[in-house]
């Protein structure tokens, strides 16, 4: 353990005494502004008062000290740069140029070391002739983890998210944004939105109004890759407006929907393949409900029966056989088993002609057998 000397007990005292005087003096000028004091201590933010040529605090409001971590007494006398100013001993020092400084963000250091993200400003003001610099800082701390919640949010989105500035140029974007297009920051940062769309794709927008509209959900358009190769997209884009109703900028949220799209494609080239088959079959071919009930034929059918669509359209299909017929039908339990090939049978045309048939049946069943 150090001994301490007599020289240092003196120095001590003196740097206690010399500390102290500098506290007093700091308070002198605005021992006359009292009238100041029920005002700073009913703002909820933090504010300081610094001698503008000595760089030191001079007062302090009730919020500040809470968010230094230190009594009032503890703050007053010292360096603003302790706490609230910068490297290069306070940023304060810009008031000499008379000019103020507002919303800047910086991190305060608390009196027991801690670091807290604030917002700050400074104004230069004059008290009994004397100048001093008015420091104002908000902490943000709440503010910054939802900022950080938000950046992880749009850093993780599974599908691309863009922000553009007012004049339509991207300033801002996801990591999915980049995998999608195959893009990185040179091919996105303030580069114009209508870039991304052939020009014909753009033109349908721009035809939405949507800066009018204020947003717009859900238009499917194209877009196209840097290796030039074009993609199809659900896009849904948001208006960004200011506090007295200006266009700041625009959100967009982009949705990869070529695979559906190419599936939709295959399925109604399934289907139009179907219909083909169905509509041009040589033999006749009819589809039933649940309730077995007629609920689609082909031609051949209505050839076969003389019949049209009056005729067959949600009519029972046990009427188009004699009554024993159509018991012997049921007697095969078709439903239960799911399928019957060659029954011969006999059917009844419109004109009440009787004609010999071979009839195969397939019962169909949804997802949960049914």
């Amino acid at each position: 353990m150090s001994k301490t000397t007599d020289s240092d007990s003196k120095k001590l005292v003196s740097s206690a005494a010399k500390n102290n005087r500098r506290r007093k003096k700091s308070e002198e000028p605005l021992m006359d502004g009292n009238n100041l004091k029920p005002i700073l201590d009913a703002v909820q933010f933090g504010i300081v008062i610094i001698d503008a040529e000595t760089h030191t605090i001079v007062e302090v409001n009730p919020t500040a000290a809470e968010i230094i971590r230190a009594p009032k007494e503890q703050i007053i006398g010292r360096g603003c740069h302790e706490f609230i100013g910068s490297d290069d001993q306070c940023e304060c020092q810009v008031g000499e140029h008379e000019e103020n400084i507002e919303c800047l963000e910086r991190e305060l250091i608390t009196n027991d070391g801690g670091r807290i993200p604030i917002f700050k400003t400074v104004a230069v003001t004059t008290i009994n002739d004397k100048k001093y610099f008015v420091e104002g800082f908000l902490d943000i701390t709440k503010l910054k983890l939802v900022e950080e919640t938000y950046q992880t949010i749009f850093e993780n989105s599974a599908v691309a998210i863009t922000v553009a500035d007012e004049d339509e140029r991207i300033i801002s974007w996801n990591k999915f944004t980049e995998n999608l297009l195959g893009m990185g920051r040179e091919d996105l940062y303030m580069q114009p939105v209508s870039s991304l769309y052939p020009a014909n794709e753009w033109n349908n927008i721009r035809a939405e109004n949507i800066r009018q509209k204020g947003m717009q959900h859900h238009l499917e358009t194209r877009m196209v890759r840097k290796d030039g190769r074009f993609i199809e997209v659900d896009i849904s884009i948001s208006v960004l407006r200011g506090p007295d109703g200006e266009i700041t900028g625009s959100i967009g949220v982009i949705r990869d929907i070529t695979e559906r799209k190419r599936s939709q494609e295959q399925l109604k080239l399934a289907e139009q393949t179907y219909r083909t088959i169905f509509e041009n079959s040589a033999v006749a071919i009819t589809v039933t409900d649940d309730n077995e009930r007629i609920v689609s034929w082909n031609k051949f059918a209505e050839n076969l029966l003389g019949m049209t669509r009056e005729d067959l359209y949600m009519k029972p299909v046990s009427s188009f056989y004699p009554k024993e017929e159509w018991n012997k039908i049921r007697a095969e339990d078709i439903r239960q088993k799911g399928m019957q090939h060659h029954l011969e049978t006999t059917m009844i045309k419109k004109n009440n002609e009787m004609i010999d048939v071979d009839i195969s049946i397939t019962v169909l069943k949804n997802h949960d057998g049914r």
